[in-house]
C-alpha cells in the first residue's frame, strides 16, 4: 500500500506498520487506474498522482508488429495461401507482396505496401475485413 504524509511517500506491506502510520496521519494514496493503451502509468509528483496521455506516435509504435516472413505466412490458412498465390497472376499488388515475402528480412505491420496488398486481398475476395484484422492485429 502506498501512504502519503506531508509530501512524503512510503510503500508498506505490513498491516501493523500501515495501521500505525495511518494513526499518525499518513493516508492511503495508491495510484489511480489508467488505460495502458492510451496513457502512461501514473507518476507521483510529490503531492499528487499525474497521468499523462500517450502521443499518437507512441500509440502507433506500441501497436506495430514485426514478423519474420515465415511467421507472417503462417498467419494465413492453407486455403488463403493457395488463393493468394493463384491471384498473384492477376494482381500486381499481390504479386509484389508475394515477392516481398520471399525477399525481405522482416514484415512490419504498418508498412504501406503491406497494407495495400492486404487490402488487395480483401478486394480480391481472398480475405474478409475480419480475417485481415486477425492477420494484422
Amino acid at each position: 500500500m502506498t501512504l502519503t504524509f506531508q509530501a512524503q511517500t512510503r510503500v508498506e506491506t505490513d498491516a501493523t506498520i500501515i495501521t500505525n502510520l495511518q494513526r499518525k496521519g499518513w493516508v492511503q494514496n495508491d495510484p489511480p487506474s489508467y488505460n495502458a493503451a492510451t496513457q502512461h502509468a501514473p507518476q507521483w509528483n510529490g503531492s499528487e498522482w499525474v497521468t499523462v496521455d500517450k502521443t499518437a506516435d507512441e500509440i502507433a509504435a506500441e501497436s506495430r508488429r514485426i514478423w519474420a516472413p515465415r511467421e507472417f505466412r503462417a498467419r494465413f490458412t492453407d486455403d488463403e495461401l493457395l488463393a493468394f498465390l493463384t491471384a498473384c497472376k492477376a494482381s500486381a499488388a499481390l504479386d509484389l507482396l508475394r515477392f516481398k515475402l520471399t525477399t525481405v528480412q522482416e514484415v512490419v505491420s504498418d508498412n504501406a505496401e503491406l497494407l495495400a496488398a492486404m487490402e488487395a486481398l480483401v478486394q480480391a475476395g481472398i480475405l474478409t475485413e475480419q480475417r485481415k484484422a486477425e492477420i494484422l492485429p
